[in-house]
C-alpha cells in the first residue's frame, strides 16, 4: 500500500533495451516529489537514466536482474554517476 503522496507513472518498455521514449519519459517525469515507475516489462534499464537525472543524495530502487527476487537499491552520488555515464556510452568495455 501506497502513501497517498506517492505517484504511480506505469509505461510499457520492453526487455534488454533503452529505448529514448522511455529515456525522454524518466526525465520528464521526475521531480521533486516521490514518483514510482511502473515498468510494464522490464525496469533495470531504466535506473541507469534515472540515476543520471536525479539529484544527488536521491534513492533509486530496481528489481535487480541478477536474482530471482529482490530489489537492488542505490543511491545517487558523483561517483555513480560516473560509473552509469561510462556504462551508457560503452567506455567500461
Amino acid at each position: 500500500l501506497l502513501p497517498e503522496h506517492v505517484e504511480t507513472l506505469p509505461f510499457a518498455h520492453p526487455a534488454g533495451i533503452l529505448q529514448q521514449k522511455t529515456l525522454d519519459h524518466v526525465r520528464t517525469h521526475i521531480t521533486s516529489k516521490q514518483e514510482i515507475f511502473a515498468a510494464d516489462g522490464e525496469e533495470d534499464l531504466i535506473a541507469l537514466e534515472a540515476v543520471l537525472a536525479l539529484p544527488l543524495g536521491s534513492i533509486v530502487v530496481f528489481g535487480n536482474p541478477f536474482q530471482q527476487e529482490g530489489v537492488g537499491v542505490l543511491t545517487v552520488d558523483e561517483s555513480l554517476k560516473n560509473k552509469v555515464k561510462d556504462v551508457i556510452t560503452l567506455r567500461a568495455f
